[in-house]
């Protein structure tokens, strides 16, 4: 059995035959007094959801939402196809990218996709810094190479207020290249490749007259086989996002943070379990590369290390993950599958205890921040299976055991599955209050008759 499939075990759903069972015996709290019951975490928590959720203004956003829509309206009749084609000389294509950039922000923001290098090679301003103008008399769009090594594209909105998109570069500038496959008018493909020298850091601004809708800041530093270090803030109104990830051949870390005006609602880290990394040689092909990590797989999982990570939610809740030993954690898996008999409570709590082990993942509350409010463990759960019978040569209906994650409170040493906690019936308050939030901002959307969403 292979690491993934124990993996994709230990986190299968089935129906339980038998109460959650209570354990205590790994708990590392010195302060289980101070902690609170389910019930009453219940009640914090509903009210810690209340305070986060207040902090949304769907007023705040109408003017962006109105802009957006307005813009719709006012340019869906142009030609694009042609007008997309008579643009595509002058860069290769990268005058795309710098289009369809605003709505790549909102793709980011919402968490649909994460920047790419193609998204930062649009902005080689050395190559492709151009004035872009919109012309409504000709329903089409002028251009002409800058001068001042930015890269703009000025347009009107609905009401006729003067917009003007920006990009410019700072910082030392960086020779990266990227390939991509283009479609040719008689469908055939053609690959192109880019060479680019990327500044340090490529801005990007969206006035609409006067006020700043948009303001975004990307960091670019990579090196082969050495490290690569991305840097993202995005603030669209008054939401901001700042993401910063850094890799190198041995350890990675990354930062998030998501912020409301000057209320800072999400922070995350993140420091990965260390790790080894094989480079690729130049010549040497992806499959050459990809058997070199099959011959050296067992040494690069036995030398995974320790890691953490944190997540904070306005002060209010804190999470606390880590993992001390990657590599024995392994090890020790490898040798648990090896015993068989995987399947009974005895082998299946052997594997919950390896797990709980090395794993941990507990959250406090920062009025208390010694107290382990909550920790998730893994512990054996029973249901109705079929197992193999040797003797009969048929599959026969017997009691199964496999690990849950379970959620276990020190302060009345109970347990409850996830699903069995967060239920709709007991937050069912948060639920509602999030489903009007969202439809409140659903609400503000004229253009696309967008539905409610229904919980």
């Amino acid at each position: 059995m292979t690491l993934l499939l124990l993996c994709t075990m230990t986190f299968t759903a089935c129906k339980d035959k038998n109460e959650v069972t209570n354990n205590d015996s790994n708990s590392s709290s010195n302060n289980s007094a101070n902690a609170m019951t389910a019930d009453q975490q219940k009640e914090y928590l509903e009210n810690s959801g209340k305070q986060i959720l207040a902090t949304f203004k769907t007023v705040d956003q109408k003017e962006a939402v109105e802009l957006a829509d307005g813009l719709y309206r006012k340019y869906e009749s142009y030609d694009w196809e042609s007008i997309g084609e008579d643009l595509a000389q002058i860069d290769d294509g990268r005058y795309d990218n710098f289009f369809a950039m605003p709505g790549r922000l909102a793709r980011f923001a919402n968490g649909e996709q994460v920047p790419t290098a193609r998204d930062i090679l649009v902005f080689s301003f050395a190559e492709c810094a151009y004035n872009f103008e919109v012309d409504e008399a000709k329903r089409t769009i002028r251009y002409s190479k800058s001068v001042d090594g930015t890269c703009t594209a000025t347009f009107r909105d609905e009401l006729g207020n003067t917009c003007v998109l920006k990009a410019w570069g700072e910082g030392a500038a960086k020779e990266y290249e990227y390939s991509y496959e283009s479609t040719n008018r008689d469908g055939s493909k053609t690959t192109k490749t880019i060479q680019a020298q990327i500044p340090a850091t490529t801005h990007m601004v969206l006035m609409q007259g006067k006020t700043e809708v948009i303001n975004c800041a990307f960091g670019l530093d990579a090196l082969k086989n050495d490290h690569i270090y991305v840097t993202f803030n995005l603030k669209v109104t008054n939401v901001a996002i700042l993401f910063d990830t850094r890799v190198n051949s041995t350890h990675a870390t990354a930062l998030y943070e998501f912020s409301y005006g000057d209320q800072k609602l999400i922070a995350a880290t993140a420091d990965l379990p260390k790790y080894k990394l094989i480079d690729k040689q130049d010549n040497q092909d992806w499959e050459e590369w990809i058997e070199q990590y099959e011959d050296r797989y067992e040494e690069l999982l036995r030398a995974i290390g320790a890691g953490y990570s944190t997540l904070n939610l306005m002060n209010l809740v804190n999470i606390k993950a880590s993992i001390s030993d990657g590599g024995l954690l392994y090890s020790e898996v490898v040798a648990w599958d090896e015993r068989g008999n995987r399947n009974t409570k005895e082998s299946v709590k052997n594997f919950c205890d390896i797990f709980n082990k090395y794993m941990y993942g507990a959250v406090f509350f920062p009025s208390d921040p010694a107290t382990e409010q909550m920790l998730v463990k893994l512990q054996p759960r029973s249901y109705e299976g079929y197992q193999y019978n040797p003797e009969t040569d048929d599959y026969e209906e017997t009691t199964c055991y496999e690990p849950e994650p379970v959620i276990y409170f020190p302060k009345d040493k109970s347990s409850y599955a996830f699903e069995d906690y967060f239920t709709s019936e007991r937050f069912n308050t948060i639920l509602t209050l999030t489903e009007n939030l969202i439809n409140s901002y659903i609400d503000l959307d004229n253009e696309f008759d967008l539905g409610h969403v229904e919980f």
